[in-house]
C-alpha cells in the first residue's frame, strides 16, 4: 500500500535522523575507548577513575592491559634487566631527574593542562584559576580554560565539557 510522497519523505527524514544518532553514539563510544586505551594503566591504578567506568569498560580495560603486558613481555621486557621488566616501573620511588613526587613515568597520565570548553549547568561563582570578574560563571555560560580548573566541577556534575 503506497501512502504517497509525503510519507516517503517523512520516512527518509526519520531514517536520516536515526543514522545521525547512531553515528554520534558510535563516535562517542569509539572516542571513549581510545581514551581508555591511552590511559589504561593510570585509570586502573586509581579507584576513583576506575569507578567511573562501566562494568564492560572495566572488563575491556583489564583484558587490554593483559594483552598489552603479554605483548611487551614477549617482545621487549623479557630482554631487559629485572628491575625494568614491568610496564609500571621506571622511576618508581626515585625523586631525582625532575620527578619530585617519585611518580612512575612509564604510566602515561592525562594532560590536566589541556584547554577545554566547559558549559556550566548551574551558577558557580568565581572559579579558581580563571580570570573573571564577579559574578563569575553563571548557568548556561560556556567558558574556555584548563581542564585542571574544571575537573572538580565536572566530577560534581556542575559542568559539562563541550
Amino acid at each position: 500500500m503506497d501512502l504517497g510522497p509525503e510519507h516517503e519523505l517523512e520516512r527518509t527524514l526519520r531514517l536520516t535522523a536515526l543514522n545521525r544518532v547512531k553515528f554520534l553514539l558510535r563516535s562517542y563510544l569509539r572516542t571513549r575507548l581510545q581514551k581508555i586505551e591511552a590511559h589504561v594503566m593510570h585509570i586502573l591504578r586509581h579507584d576513583e577513575h576506575a569507578g567511573r567506568l562501566s562494568e564492560k569498560e572495566v572488563a575491556f580495560a583489564s583484558s587490554y592491559t593483559t594483552a598489552l603486558d603479554q605483548l611487551f613481555k614477549q617482545g621487549v621486557l623479557d630482554r631487559l634487566p629485572a628491575e625494568y621488566q614491568s610496564l609500571l616501573r621506571q622511576l618508581e620511588g626515585r625523586a631525582d631527574e625532575g620527578d619530585e613526587e617519585g611518580k612512575m613515568d612509564m604510566v602515561p597520565e592525562p594532560d590536566m593542562d589541556t584547554y577545554v570548553f566547559a558549559r556550566a549547568l548551574e551558577d558557580l561563582g568565581l572559579v579558581e584559576g580563571l580570570e573573571m570578574e564577579p559574578p563569575g560563571v553563571q548557568e548556561g555560560q560556556v567558558w574556555l580554560g584548563l581542564y585542571r580548573h574544571w575537573k572538580p566541577y565536572v566530577y560534581d556534575g556542575k559542568v559539562e565539557l563541550q
